[in-house]
């Protein structure tokens, strides 16, 4: 198993993107791939960074970045699982959100027919992504859209990875259906993800930041917190 000082020393301009959770991303350049990232899963054997990377490494979708490698290195004596993955080369649609880079009606639509488009072609293979927004959305310098972040898609007719009594289910607040924040497992497929990219949309075009269901979401968050107190 390769030591991570020796695995670094293969790329140029290797820098820290970001890290969240169990992952820390990385940017640099490979002679063999071009630009792409680096990221690290620090929790061997997590069932939900093993289907990301299944998803990405199986399924030739065209608005998620290509996976090139994918491996284990040894970090401060830890095994570590990474991945090399195509980086592209645009901005993230948080960043256009907060620099006011808003969407006209035109530009909405192209938006939307990508996304329509790739949430048809996850349709086709039975995924649903469960965490589209702005954050995990970056657009390239042509205007291409690109879908990040398997870390919480659901694989329909394979075992669920979320308890089934949980008040929750995994979501980000303000993007995720109905459905999905319920728990409600056989209620979830495409159109949960349709929900998410009409949100983030009316998000573009409007200038506004929307909480559908925000009331019950407080709702069940104060419930939840009482029972845990």
């Amino acid at each position: 198993m390769e030591n991570f000082q020796n695995f670094k020393k293969k790329y140029l301009d290797f820098t820290p993107l970001a890290r969240g959770g169990q992952k820390q991303v990385y940017k640099a350049e490979s002679s063999k791939y071009g630009n792409v990232v680096v990221k690290l899963y620090f929790n061997v054997g997590d069932p939900r960074s093993e289907r990301e990377i299944d998803i990405g490494l199986n399924k030739n979708f065209n608005n998620v970045p290509k996976i090139f490698e994918t491996g284990y290195l040894e970090i401060e004596g830890e095994k570590t699982l990474y991945i090399v993955e195509q980086r592209v080369n645009g901005e993230l649609l948080r960043a256009k959100i907060q620099r006011n880079d808003y969407l006209n009606l035109k530009e909405a639509v192209i938006f939307l027919e990508q996304g329509l488009t790739f949430i048809e072609q996850l349709e086709k293979e039975n995924i649903v992504h469960r965490d589209i927004k702005p954050e995990n959305i970056i657009v390239d310098n042509n205007g291409i859209v690109y879908f990040l972040d398997f870390g919480i898609a659901r694989v329909l007719g394979q075992p669920s990875l979320t308890q089934t009594e949980a008040m929750f289910g995994p979501h980000t607040p303000g993007y995720a259906a109905p459905e999905q924040f319920n728990n409600l497992k056989s209620n979830i497929d495409s159109r949960t993800d349709l929900f998410s990219i009409g949100v983030v949309t009316y998000e573009c075009i409007t200038e506004r930041v929307i909480i559908p269901f925000a009331k019950e979401l407080e709702m069940r968050w104060k419930c939840f917190r009482e029972q845990r107190l």
